[in-house]
């Protein structure tokens, strides 16, 4: 543990250049240092980065019959509904997953998260985790 009047008491024994450093001087740096203020704003930042945009995709896998999709987010991918719910829930609250559907449909393709219940269903979930489900228009 650091020991301000330890600190103090040293400094003022040393000397640096010509000159000694004040009591005041290296207390008013201590102080500052060791602000709340300045403590709140490092862990914010902190959560900032935890709680991230993580972008939400639906990826065809390629050569299978029938047809199959994995849910992907970043660089992880989920072969369930139930596997990507539970990949939410463990996010801290404040995330956000974006999903941007796209437009374009190939063939009378159905793939999951597309009817307007199933994204209803991932909104209200995404909710109850305090995590912000954002879709992207598409058009």
């Amino acid at each position: 543990m650091i020991r301000p009047h330890r600190i103090i008491s040293e400094l003022e024994r040393s000397k640096i250049g010509a000159s000694r450093i004040s009591t005041r001087s290296v207390l008013l740096l201590l102080i500052t240092s060791w602000h709340p203020a300045w403590a709140a704003e490092r862990i914010s930042d902190s959560r900032a980065i935890l709680t991230a945009v993580y972008e939400l995709k639906v990826v065809r896998m390629s050569d299978t019959r029938p047809v199959e999709y994995v849910f992907v987010v970043g660089k992880s991918g989920f072969k369930t509904f139930d596997s990507l719910k539970d990949f939410i829930r463990r996010l801290p609250p404040g995330s956000t997953i974006r999903w941007d559907p796209g437009c374009i449909r190939i063939g009378g393709e159905n793939p999951p998260l597309y009817s307007e219940k199933e994204v209803s269903d991932l909104k209200d979930f995404c909710e109850r985790y305090h995590v912000r489900f954002q879709r992207v228009p598409s058009g």
